[in-house]
């Protein structure tokens, strides 16, 4: 199951906005999540559509959230304390070790992804080997980037914060990734932008869904005593 969920969460790391409401369209090609995939924000909430089904809602000034299923017509709500304890099992996280981030690596290729002029990095850890497509003449992408910051200290987004490399270290907008997880590979790619007026009810709970039991993770000392 872990090993299901770090890449979606990485996918949605790179999906970032601008304080004006927005949406972004994501290809996703692979044997984990296939489709597109759609970001929503509009002020302190965030939607997520990672596939017809399910959507996740995320309160960014509590990291608290909400996963949606379409299918069976419930939700799982997941408060930002629990949240917060995923990212650090993600991390393989220890009390008192700090582990290093990954360094992004300009490997000095180019490529063009959509009509832009990418520049082509490296990075990973672990078992998880990334690369990205990055286009550094991408409209407005430092206020973008800053944006990112907030969607990637709320909710479920930040368990994968500790996996990738500093936000600082890329220098433009992230048009593809590719990663590849244990000789399991995703693709995904970034198919449109929009700034786009966004309804209200958009980020509320449909009516006549129930709610079902959230997970419970374990602090990390209580999983590891002998860490104390």
């Amino acid at each position: 199951m872990r090993s299901r969920l770090i890449p979606i969460l990485l996918l949605l790391l790179w999906l970032c906005c601008a304080r004006a409401d927005l949406t972004i369209v994501q290809k996703t090609e692979g044997t984990l999540n296939s489709g597109e995939l759609t970001l929503r924000i509009k002020g302190n909430k965030a939607r997520t559509d990672i596939a017809p089904q399910i959507t996740m809602l995320t309160e960014l000034s509590s990291g608290d959230s909400t996963t949606i299923n379409h299918n069976a017509k419930t939700y799982i709500r997941i408060p930002g304390t629990e949240a917060a304890k995923l990212r650090a099992k993600a991390a393989d996280l220890k009390p008192g070790i700090a582990s290093p981030p990954p360094k992004l690596t300009n490997t000095g290729r180019k490529e063009k992804i959509e009509n832009r002029e990418c520049e082509i990095f490296t990075w990973g850890v672990g078992n998880l080997q990334v690369t990205d497509w990055i286009a550094k003449d991408y409209p407005n992408w430092q206020p973008i980037l800053a944006e990112l910051v907030r969607f990637q200290n709320a909710g479920l987004g930040a368990a994968a914060q500790p996996l990738m490399p500093t936000l600082d270290q890329f220098p433009g907008m992230v048009m593809k990734r590719e990663m590849t997880l244990k000789g399991t590979k995703t693709t995904s790619t970034l198919v449109s932008v929009s700034d786009a007026a966004l309804e209200d009810n958009l980020f509320a709970l449909p009516e006549g869904y129930k709610e079902q039991p959230g997970p419970k993770f374990p602090d990390e000392s209580a999983a590891n005593p002998a860490a104390k």
